[in-house]
């Protein structure tokens, strides 16, 4: 589901015919932690996942990462100008996890949202992006040189820029909860259809989920932005954001399965651990 804005909705117009209809009043989850299988990975980190028949009225496939950012280091990588798939991310820096993260250009690499990496100001929001207020640069991702990380609607990119307490920051959207309150949502096709996604949020103090849900298969519809923001609330989150999904919905866990990859990344079209899709940035866990 990255976007190259034309690519964006030529590949949405191709799937929507696959995907089940949604009902934005289906059945709420009543989820919380201790109904999915856990395993701590080590100190500070923990993954949990489940694999339902009911949640939505439907089957769903959940992979989540349990982070205490006191006990881990959390990173962003970026490439300006290639694509590669999340588990090659990780593994060229040792990272223990990681997930996809911002939308990008499929064509010619590169993301089409604001990106400071380091200090430093890797991408800026593309025009057309900007231009229409796209959801997809209404939130922010922000790691501060102290190692503390922040969910928040999106701000000026200059304000970002010239604020020399700020290491890392990407720009994604849009933004589903905000202070523990569910944030208004647009009724756009991206909103409301079903898919598979990717997402982070802050609950308690120093806690950072990240989370992916499968789609596109017949084992997992994949979720709604409606019903991911209330599985997040479910979940206790206090601040959330949606990142890419679709085709680059990928969670890696070193060690794990034959490649590293935990969940069923769509873009093989196969319910396999083998769909990676290639892409600009992602979220690393050290």
């Amino acid at each position: 589901m990255q976007i190259s804005i034309k690519s964006y909705l030529i590949s949405l117009l191709l799937f929507c015919c696959l995907l089940p209809l949604v009902n934005a009043q289906s059945k709420k989850p009543k989820l919380r932690l201790k109904e999915f299988n856990h395993q701590k990975i080590e100190k500070g980190l923990h993954w949990y996942h489940l694999q339902s028949t009911d949640i939505f009225d439907g089957p769903q496939s959940l992979n989540l990462l349990k982070i205490n950012t006191n006990k881990r280091t959390i990173d962003l990588l970026y490439t300006p100008d290639t694509l590669i798939t999340t588990s090659e991310y990780a593994e060229s820096v040792q990272a223990t996890a990681a997930v996809n993260a911002g939308f990008f250009n499929i064509q010619q690499g590169g993301s089409v949202t604001y990106i400071k990496k380091d200090g430093s100001i890797l991408a800026q929001n593309q025009a057309d992006l900007k231009a229409r207020n796209s959801v997809v640069i209404r939130g922010a991702i922000v790691i501060k040189t102290d190692g503390k990380i922040l969910i928040t609607a999106a701000k000026e990119t200059t304000s970002y820029s010239n604020d020399p307490s700020i290491d890392d920051v990407i720009l994604s959207g849009p933004l589903l909860i905000e202070d523990g309150q569910p944030v208004s949502l647009d009724s756009t096709s991206f909103t409301l259809l079903r898919h598979p996604r990717t997402c982070a949020c802050l609950t308690a103090k120093n806690t950072l989920l990240l989370l992916t849900a499968d789609g596109r298969h017949q084992e997992a519809y994949g979720l709604s932005l409606p019903e991911l923001t209330q599985l997040l609330l479910g979940l206790k989150c206090k601040n959330a954001i949606n990142l890419d999904g679709g085709g680059s919905t990928t969670m890696y866990l070193q060690w794990q399965n034959e490649n590293g990859i935990v969940n069923f990344p769509s873009d093989n079209r196969t319910f396999d651990h083998y769909g990676q899709r290639k892409v600009a940035n992602v979220i690393v866990v050290y």
